[in-house]
């Protein structure tokens, strides 16, 4: 939430006034001034919090181990139970490989997609 009120704060005032001297609406300022100029921001808020989804790990072992029924079972708890609690190392390896790669994949495809949206101030 810091981050947006900072991106907030940091959208220049004469943007907003040369828009308004223009006549352009609220839904033409939010959409191609303020918006573009905010969407870095996004960027690291929404890469901040995928990347912390992708490894809570030690909340959910510590306090649940997987919990009930594996209710609050992650992809890297599977990957652990798979390779040191069944003893197929072969196979939590092949896991936490492919883990990687969709890690990989799904920030590459984020940052060429917000990139492409971003603008200079």
């Amino acid at each position: 939430m810091v981050i947006y009120i900072a991106a907030l704060q940091g959208v220049d005032h004469s943007l907003l006034e040369a828009a308004k001297i223009d006549g352009a609406s609220y839904l033409k300022v939010l959409t191609k001034i303020i918006v573009p100029l905010i969407l870095p921001a996004f960027t690291i808020c929404f890469f901040l919090t995928i990347s912390m989804a992708f490894k809570i790990f030690d909340l959910n072992i510590s306090l649940t181990g997987g919990g009930p029924f594996n209710s609050t079972e992650s992809v890297a708890i599977n990957i652990y139970q798979e390779a040191f609690t069944n003893n197929r190392y072969g196979l939590g390896t092949a896991k936490s490989i492919l883990f990687f790669i969709v890690v990989v994949i799904f920030t590459t495809c984020q940052v060429m997609f917000t990139k492409k949206k971003e603008v200079e101030a």
